[in-house]
């Protein structure tokens, strides 16, 4: 498996400038907030879903992209559709539309952060295998599948710089070199950060041995 296309969606793309920069330009031509307007929340979601009106879901890349986040993109874009739908009754214009949707997303990360805890502590990862990051942890890192999640919990627990730095450089290949050039540091910065990321899912292997003992 390729993980240059991590998230393999043809319309998303790289470049966290551009999600942006297309999220800026959406910004100052939304669809009416009438499609917010109904006491149903499953008609609501229905409109939200359709076409994605809101661009829910190019909202979700930028916020996966910009903070190098280890989730799926589907998966936070159904989870932010669906606050959005059970909040959209008691949306009344303020705060603006854009920064409301950015806030439902955010519930919707927070969900599945806590999600991902529980479900680390009560039942082993069987089902959700085949998920990219996943399988990114199983096949490039050479994680355990049963540890799969709890490592990906570790990488999103990581200080900003040192996460950033290992979604750059792991996730999307980016070579130290040009993250180096990036993120204006030095290549031994980039480095030192990359081995304390890796550290901590080495720490993981001990973590898991002390559980089985």
């Amino acid at each position: 498996m390729d993980f240059s296309d991590y998230d393999p969606s043809d319309e998303t793309p790289w470049s966290e400038a551009e999600a942006l920069t297309k999220v800026r330009e959406f910004a100052v031509s939304f669809p009416s907030v009438e499609l917010l307007a109904s006491k149903n929340p499953w008609q609501v979601l229905e409109r939200v879903s359709s076409e994605d009106p809101f661009r829910i879901r190019l909202r979700c890349v930028q916020v996966l992209r910009s903070r190098a986040l280890l989730f799926d993109l589907e998966q936070l874009t159904l989870r932010a559709m669906g606050v959005v739908a059970i909040h959209g009754l008691h949306y009344a214009g303020e705060p603006p539309v854009a920064e409301w949707l950015d806030e439902r997303i955010e519930e919707a990360l927070e969900m599945l952060c806590e999600e991902d805890r529980e479900l680390d502590r009560r039942e082993p990862l069987e089902r959700e295998l085949g998920y990219p990051r996943f399988q990114l942890m199983i096949q490039v890192l050479g994680i355990e599948p049963r540890w799969a999640r709890r490592a990906c919990i570790v990488v999103n627990d990581l200080p900003d710089r040192i996460r950033k730095t290992f979604y750059h450089l792991v996730v999307l290949r980016t070579t130290v070199n040009e993250y180096r050039a990036r993120a204006g540091t030095s290549r031994e910065s980039v480095l030192d950060d990359l081995e304390r990321a890796l550290g901590s899912l080495r720490a993981l292997g001990s973590e898991r041995k002390g559980r089985e003992r």
